[in-house]
This record gives C-alpha cells, structure tokens and sequence, in this order.
C-alpha cells in the first residue's frame, strides 16, 4: 500500500465514510488518534476551517486520491470523516487495525 501526500491538495470533498478504532475485543484494534492517523498518512497537509476541523490530509492511496478528516473533535470519540475510494480506505482499515464503514 503506497500513500503519498498530494502535492497540491485542493480537492473539494463530502463525507463518503467513518474510519474508526477498532472493536475493543480484538487483538489488533487501534485507537484512531492523531498520532496514529500521522503515523499512517504521515503530517496533515490541508488547512482547514480550525473552528471545524483539526486536522485534515488530502493523499493519494495506491495513486488514487483520498482524503481524511477530524470534524469537529471526532478524535476524541475516536473516528475521523473520510472521502475517496472505499476499497482503499477499508484495505488501508484492514492493514492498521481501523475500522472502515461507508456511507
């Protein structure tokens, strides 16, 4: 799986999915939090509206453009809004140990 951050990230985008931490019952769940969301996606990339969103990334997962983002402190609750490929993003899920659900 090959993330890279877009070079110009200006996409407009709307929530197509959640990605959450993982059910707490298994083994391989990860909490999703920032540190982890850097970890995965590297640095935030986007500047956003800071009343709503506290960090927002604009990748390219295998070469097909993506975004994530923390809307109104859904960190805190532990799942962030995503836009882009849903195959990708429950593949990338899969691989860290997330949850994926699209909308």
């Amino acid at each position: 799986m090959n993330i890279k951050p877009l070079p110009n990230p200006n996409l407009l985008t709307s929530k197509t999915g959640t990605l959450s931490t993982g059910e707490l019952l298994q083994h391989n769940s990860t909490q999703v939090t920032l540190h982890n969301l850097i970890s995965v996606l590297g640095e935030p990339n986007v500047t956003d509206d800071p009343s709503k969103v506290t960090a927002s990334w604009q990748v390219t997962i295998d070469d097909e453009p993506c975004a994530c983002w923390d809307w109104k402190g859904s960190f805190r609750s532990g799942r962030v809004s995503t836009w882009g490929s849903h195959s990708k993003w429950r593949e990338l899920a899969e691989k860290h140990g997330f949850n994926y659900v699209s909308i």
